[in-house]
């Protein structure tokens, strides 16, 4: 029987700070604990190195990345991931020819009509629009 209680005591030969062994937990403890977890749950992965994927390492790369985070962001805001494809292809060429319609306006007769904006004013504030001498070359 003195045999059995001896057995039930921690063996000389185990640590008393082991993280395994019931008792307080310490800081320490915890944090072998968390990193013998960590460990655990990615056993095969090793300090990234400047080549791989982990570290950026190249203009190209960078350009990479915010390319992919622009495609997230438009992905996320206007909620693409819930739509079929064909929805999405029709959203995004009908957005398309609005912003080419509004850029060929914008260049071709928003000119023109500025210079017709500019001689109205001019009459309006001088009377006439001979009386403003940049009012002709417009």
């Amino acid at each position: 029987m003195a045999n059995s209680s001896a057995s039930s005591s921690p063996r000389p030969s185990q640590k008393a700070d082991d993280p395994e062994e019931k008792g307080p937990r310490t800081e320490d403890n915890n944090n072998t604990l968390r990193q013998r977890h960590l460990q655990q749950q990615q056993p095969n992965r090793s300090k990234p190195s400047p080549s791989s994927s982990g570290w950026i390492s190249s203009p190209l790369r960078k350009l990479e990345l915010e390319a992919f985070k622009l495609y997230r962001n438009v992905w996320a805001t206007f909620a693409f991931g819930m739509l079929e494809p064909w929805e999405i292809v029709l959203i995004i060429t009908v957005a398309s020819i609005i912003t080419l319609l509004l850029w060929y306006s914008l260049l071709y007769h928003f000119p023109s009509h500025i210079r017709t904006v500019v001689r109205r004013a001019a009459y309006y504030i001088y009377g006439s629009a001979h009386h403003h001498p940049q009012a002709d070359q417009l």
